[in-house]
């Protein structure tokens, strides 16, 4: 059995639309499902790309197992980081829904390392 995980865009939380259709879904099938906020989604000055990328494993990690892989659903910036995560962790990802995945992480990230 896989669960649902949703990996927002910047400046979204896990209250919007998506998130909220995602975990409707998910209870309507009996699946888990996590929904979670990146630190300091409301979008800071400064945003550090390690610390959102850790945040969106550790929701990975917190909710997917190799027998319960997670079917990710993610937008925008989430797609960046979902397919960073599923490289990473590829017993992890059953699949991933990518909706308006056009993020480019050089332009907000060109100090650090994003690849």
């Amino acid at each position: 059995m896989s669960c649902g995980l949703y990996i927002p865009g910047l400046c979204s939380n896990c209250a919007g639309r998506k998130a909220m259709m995602l975990q409707d879904l998910c209870i309507r099938h009996g699946l888990p499902c996590k929904l979670y906020n990146y630190p300091h989604w409301d979008c800071p000055a400064k945003l550090d790309y390690f610390s959102v990328y850790n945040a969106a494993r550790d929701a990975l990690l917190d909710v997917a197992t190799a027998k319960s892989p997670a079917v990710v659903l993610a937008a925008s910036m989430g797609c960046h980081f979902s397919l960073r995560l599923a490289l990473d962790y590829p017993d992890l990802i059953k699949a991933i829904v990518s909706v308006g995945g056009s993020y480019n992480p050089g332009a907000c990230w060109r100090l650090e390392d994003s690849s």
